[in-house]
Protein backbone atom coordinates (compact mmCIF):
# COMPACT_ATOMS: atom_id res chain seq x y z
CA UNK A 1 0.00 0.00 0.00
CA UNK A 2 1.38 3.39 -0.87
CA UNK A 3 -0.23 6.22 -0.20
CA UNK A 4 1.66 9.93 -2.17
CA UNK A 5 0.91 13.26 -0.11
CA UNK A 6 -0.52 11.57 2.92
CA UNK A 7 -3.26 13.72 5.14
CA UNK A 8 -1.24 12.85 8.61
CA UNK A 9 2.27 14.68 8.82
CA UNK A 10 1.64 17.35 6.60
CA UNK A 11 4.49 19.30 5.22
CA UNK A 12 6.80 17.10 6.15
CA UNK A 13 5.89 13.30 5.01
CA UNK A 14 5.37 13.52 1.17
CA UNK A 15 4.82 9.40 0.80
CA UNK A 16 4.03 6.66 3.22
CA UNK A 17 4.08 2.72 2.57
CA UNK A 18 2.99 -0.19 4.56
CA UNK A 19 3.55 -3.81 3.16
CA UNK A 20 3.31 -7.37 4.59
CA UNK A 21 5.09 -10.32 2.63
CA UNK A 22 3.86 -13.86 3.37
CA UNK A 23 6.88 -16.10 2.41
CA UNK A 24 6.63 -19.89 1.55
CA UNK A 25 3.21 -20.33 2.72
CA UNK A 26 2.46 -22.59 0.14
CA UNK A 27 5.85 -24.38 -0.36
CA UNK A 28 5.62 -27.96 -1.06
CA UNK A 29 8.80 -29.61 1.02
CA UNK A 30 12.03 -30.68 -1.33
CA UNK A 31 11.91 -34.64 -0.74
CA UNK A 32 15.45 -36.60 -1.53
CA UNK A 33 15.65 -40.13 -2.80
CA UNK A 34 17.40 -41.05 0.41
CA UNK A 35 13.53 -40.19 1.99
CA UNK A 36 15.30 -36.96 3.58
CA UNK A 37 12.69 -34.08 3.32
CA UNK A 38 13.69 -30.37 3.62
CA UNK A 39 10.10 -27.74 4.05
CA UNK A 40 10.81 -24.35 2.95
CA UNK A 41 11.08 -21.64 5.47
CA UNK A 42 8.06 -19.76 6.16
CA UNK A 43 7.99 -16.48 7.44
CA UNK A 44 5.80 -13.14 7.60
CA UNK A 45 7.53 -9.68 7.32
CA UNK A 46 5.90 -6.52 7.97
CA UNK A 47 7.47 -3.19 6.66
CA UNK A 48 6.79 0.10 6.46
CA UNK A 49 9.01 3.46 5.36
CA UNK A 50 7.87 7.19 5.64
CA UNK A 51 9.61 10.14 2.99
CA UNK A 52 10.36 12.78 4.85
CA UNK A 53 10.77 15.74 2.54
CA UNK A 54 11.21 13.92 -0.74
CA UNK A 55 15.17 13.55 -0.36
CA UNK A 56 15.11 11.23 2.92
CA UNK A 57 13.18 8.01 3.25
CA UNK A 58 12.85 5.79 6.45
CA UNK A 59 12.18 2.59 6.77
CA UNK A 60 11.77 -0.33 9.33
CA UNK A 61 11.01 -4.06 8.87
CA UNK A 62 10.26 -6.58 10.99
CA UNK A 63 10.08 -10.65 10.34
CA UNK A 64 8.28 -13.74 12.59
CA UNK A 65 11.90 -14.96 12.66
CA UNK A 66 13.04 -11.86 14.84
CA UNK A 67 15.30 -9.53 12.67
CA UNK A 68 14.90 -6.16 12.72
CA UNK A 69 15.82 -4.30 9.75
CA UNK A 70 15.88 -0.37 10.09
CA UNK A 71 17.13 2.23 7.28
CA UNK A 72 17.45 5.69 5.91
CA UNK A 73 18.59 6.68 1.85
CA UNK A 74 19.20 10.50 1.46
CA UNK A 75 18.41 11.45 -2.13
CA UNK A 76 20.30 14.84 -2.61
CA UNK A 77 20.37 14.79 -6.05
CA UNK A 78 18.02 12.18 -8.58
CA UNK A 79 21.03 10.36 -9.78
CA UNK A 80 22.54 9.55 -5.87
CA UNK A 81 21.43 7.94 -2.97
CA UNK A 82 23.34 7.77 -0.20
CA UNK A 83 22.47 4.93 2.73
CA UNK A 84 22.46 3.68 6.47
CA UNK A 85 21.30 0.95 8.16
CA UNK A 86 21.42 -1.74 11.31
CA UNK A 87 20.08 -4.89 10.88
CA UNK A 88 19.63 -7.72 13.58
CA UNK A 89 19.89 -11.27 12.86
CA UNK A 90 21.21 -12.85 16.01
CA UNK A 91 23.68 -9.49 16.39
CA UNK A 92 23.27 -6.05 15.40
CA UNK A 93 25.55 -5.17 11.96
CA UNK A 94 25.67 -1.74 10.55
CA UNK A 95 25.69 -0.83 7.01
CA UNK A 96 26.78 2.12 4.94
CA UNK A 97 26.29 2.54 1.17
CA UNK A 98 25.66 4.90 -2.04
CA UNK A 99 23.81 3.89 -4.99
CA UNK A 100 24.61 6.03 -8.52
CA UNK A 101 21.75 5.72 -11.40
CA UNK A 102 22.62 6.67 -14.73
CA UNK A 103 20.06 6.43 -17.02
CA UNK A 104 20.43 2.79 -18.61
CA UNK A 105 23.97 1.48 -15.88
CA UNK A 106 23.36 1.86 -12.02
CA UNK A 107 25.29 1.16 -9.54
CA UNK A 108 25.20 0.77 -5.31
CA UNK A 109 27.52 -0.62 -3.05
CA UNK A 110 27.73 -1.16 0.63
CA UNK A 111 29.68 -2.23 3.47
CA UNK A 112 28.30 -4.02 5.96
CA UNK A 113 30.26 -4.07 9.05
CA UNK A 114 30.02 -7.20 11.32
CA UNK A 115 30.72 -7.18 15.22
CA UNK A 116 32.31 -10.98 15.30
CA UNK A 117 32.85 -11.62 11.32
CA UNK A 118 35.43 -9.47 8.36
CA UNK A 119 33.68 -7.08 7.02
CA UNK A 120 31.75 -7.31 4.20
CA UNK A 121 31.75 -5.27 0.68
CA UNK A 122 29.05 -5.54 -1.49
CA UNK A 123 28.30 -4.22 -5.21
CA UNK A 124 25.87 -4.44 -7.99
CA UNK A 125 25.92 -3.01 -11.48
CA UNK A 126 22.54 -3.26 -13.12
CA UNK A 127 22.44 -2.28 -17.00
CA UNK A 128 18.65 -1.86 -19.00
CA UNK A 129 18.47 -2.26 -22.07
Amino acid sequence: MRLDEPHFGRPYLTRFTFGVLLENVLGVPVTYESGHREDWVKKVAIGSSVEVIDPVIASVQATSMGTVHIGVEWSPVPTLAVRCGVKRDGVWMGSIGLGVDLGRFAFDYALVVHPVLSNQHRGSLTVDW
